[in-house]
Order: structure tokens, then C-alpha cells, then sequence
């Protein structure tokens, strides 16, 4: 396995395309840090559908320092492939999460482990109304408590209140997400250490909610917690 750091000079515009819908997506974003690690035994040409050996990989980023790859992912957030389009190099610099799965159409799968070590897939939650919240912090002024707690009760508000699934992912540590989560009885299972799914899911705004029916369809993202009326959608 090959490792190629990548400074500065590169800034990686994705696309993200699930590897359980298998269906390409063509809006990319931007990602710029000081050092990006890329596998380079996981870059394909799109085109030729052979794999980019490291010396090509220098050459292309050498001759496009803005080089945009498509990343594949699989259910638990890992990248599977990276994929070089020599014919669409001209994609805008966003993060756009409708691209990854469009309103009315299947939300692509994932596999989490919550910070007490239960396993949540969404495939098998076909049947529930599931809540995705996606939270930077589990503290301080980004984390809206009072938002978590709005949800809780128009959750407890609902005779079937069983049949819905609520899920926060945060994109801190197991040990900060205890330290800084403090409501008690919440209906909301946890999630630590889910920065890999706000790359998945190109979720670049917090917080941001995902509500996903019992077909595991994506019905709508939203930035406010009073928009979301879960009656309208049992």
C-alpha cells in the first residue's frame, strides 16, 4: 500500500457517490488541510478504468494543483476509491449534500457504532422514521442543547414514538461527547469521532438534521429543529 502526502498545494474537489447505490454524482467540494494522506493503490482514471500508478498521480497534481477526485465510500465512512475524471476538471468547489442523495431518493446506507458500543445500520431500520443529526461539538455556543431537547419531546409527544430512530454524530472524541452531552433520558443514541461521515454525507453547516422515512428515502435536510413536524410523516 502506497501513501502519497499531499501539502498545501493541493486542494482535492470531491464528488461523492455511494458505494450501495452505485450511481455517480457529479457536484464536487473542496477539502484543503496541510497534509491529506491518499492511498494511491485507490486512484482509478475514470475514462480507462485502470488504476493511476503514484508517478502518473505526481505528474497530474503537478500539472493541476486544484486536481478534483471523486471518492467512493463504503457503509461505515471508509474511502474504497478514488476516481480521476480527465473530462470533468472544471467542477465547482462546494460541498453540496443533496448530490449524495437528492430528496425522495434512497439515503445512502451507514454503519455506526454509538459511544455505547451499539451497532446502528440503516438498512435495518426500514420501517422507522429515522433522525440523523450531525454536530460538530457536544459543548459550548455551536452545540444547540435546547434544540436536542425540542426534538426529545415532540418525539415523546407521538403514541408511536417507537417507531422512529434518532441519532447524533458528532465530530469529537468518545470522551468530550460524554463530557459535554448532558441531558438525561434523551431519546438520541450517540455517536463520537464522525468527521469521516460529514465527508460521506458533505455536510459542511451545523447543526444539520437529516430525516430519512420508513424506506430509508431521504424526506429533507433542516437547519431548525421547528421545521421538523414528525406527524406529517407517519
Amino acid at each position: 500500500m502506497k501513501l502519497f502526502n499531499i501539502l498545501l498545494i493541493l486542494t482535492i474537489g470531491i464528488s461523492s457517490l455511494s458505494y450501495s447505490q452505485q450511481k455517480q454524482v457529479s457536484v464536487s467540494y473542496s477539502v484543503t488541510k496541510e497534509a491529506r494522506v491518499l492511498d494511491t493503490d485507490l486512484i482509478y482514471n475514470k475514462t480507462t478504468g485502470e488504476k493511476i500508478s503514484e508517478k502518473e498521480f505526481r505528474k497530474l497534481v503537478k500539472l493541476n494543483p486544484r486536481l478534483n477526485l471523486e471518492r467512493l465510500y463504503d457503509a461505515r465512512g471508509n474511502i474504497i476509491r478514488y476516481i480521476y475524471d480527465p473530462n470533468n476538471q472544471n467542477v465547482p468547489q462546494r460541498r453540496y449534500p443533496y448530490s449524495v442523495a437528492p430528496k425522495g431518493k434512497p439515503y445512502p446506507n451507514f454503519i455506526l457504532n454509538t459511544t455505547n458500543e451499539e451497532q446502528i445500520e440503516l438498512e435495518k431500520l426500514k420501517g422507522k422514521l429515522v433522525i440523523v443529526r450531525f454536530e460538530l461539538f457536544s459543548s459550548g455556543l455551536r452545540f444547540k442543547q435546547n434544540e436536542v431537547e425540542d426534538l426529545d419531546q415532540k418525539i415523546n409527544a407521538l403514541d408511536n414514538q417507537e417507531e422512529i430512530e434518532s441519532i447524533i454524530i458528532f465530530g469529537v472524541g468518545k470522551e468530550e461527547v460524554e463530557k459535554g452531552f448532558s441531558l438525561a433520558n434523551t431519546n438520541f443514541k450517540l455517536v463520537s469521532d464522525g468527521e469521516i461521515f460529514f465527508d460521506k454525507y458533505q455536510i459542511d453547516r451545523f447543526p444539520m438534521t437529516a430525516l430519512i422515512d420508513k424506506e430509508g428515502n431521504l424526506i429533507d435536510y433542516f437547519k431548525y429543529s421547528e421545521d421538523i413536524d414528525f406527524k406529517n410523516h407517519f
